[in-house]
């Protein structure tokens, strides 16, 4: 394949999208993530993002990793999500470019298709959370930078991102209310930025918000402030 090594790594170039590539002939350059051979893809981004890449749907078992430089050591490598041989990377990174292999699993796989999907979510410089399901979450955004506002806010924020595994829909619900004691929005925003709900102001100076999302993909919920001075410690109750 015309990415079979590292320096061939095609590119992946928007916030978000999928791509099918042969994996006949592949060769092995790396063995610290799976026993079999990779090919190899691209992403550079101009902001700290959470990352998302999946093989789902690939025709083979496949691993996945992410790496800082071409041939680098792994920052991470997965293996087997969603009850699938396929996986769901995602990770909090910061401005760069990173390389992204998709292996066999087996030294003996030396045929298929990879199917992958990517997405990205920019974040500012305060927390990025990875949450698995239902509760409360806490958080402070005094001290963390100003990113771009939306749903009214223009201040200091904090991240907390989930992913769904496909043929999965749900219905996300989140709420500051009695939980923060400074003038929140809330936002929910799917891969590529898009914005699945927001609000300000639905309960007094708290908020309150719901949005449909579907499997597969990366998601993340937007703690922030109205202003540029509304910051401080919170709680979020997510369903």
């Amino acid at each position: 394949p015309s990415n079979d090594t590292c320096g061939g790594a095609i590119v992946l170039s928007g916030s978000s999208g999928t791509r099918a590539d042969t994996f006949d002939g592949a060769t092995q350059t790396v063995v610290d993530c799976a026993s079999g051979r990779e090919i190899w893809y691209r992403i550079t981004l101009a902001a700290r993002s959470i990352l998302y890449v999946d093989s789902l749907g690939s025709t083979f078992d496949t691993q996945i990793s992410v790496r800082s430089a071409c041939g680098g050591a792994s920052l991470q490598c997965e293996d087997d999500d969603c009850s699938t041989l396929q996986e769901q990377l995602v990770r909090d990174v910061p401005a760069g470019t990173y390389y992204i292999a998709v292996h066999a699993f087996s030294s003996g796989t030396t045929t298929g298709t990879v199917n992958l999907r990517w997405g990205t979510i920019a974040t500012g410089n305060g927390a990025a959370t990875r949450i698995l399901g239902n509760g409360r979450f806490s958080g402070t955004t005094s001290g963390t930078g100003i990113t771009s506002g939306t749903c009214a806010g223009s201040g200091p924020e904090d991240v907390h991102y989930f992913t769904l595994c496909p043929a999965t829909t749900r219905t996300v619900g989140v709420t500051t209310c009695t939980l923060a004691s400074w003038d929140t929005t809330l936002y929910v925003r799917s891969a590529g930025g898009a914005e699945v709900a927001c609000n300000d102001d639905a309960c007094s100076l708290q908020s309150t918000t719901s949005g449909s999302v579907s499997g597969p993909g990366v998601f993340a919920i937007f703690v922030d402030g109205f202003g540029s001075s509304s910051m401080g410690a919170y709680s979020i109750d997510v369903t």
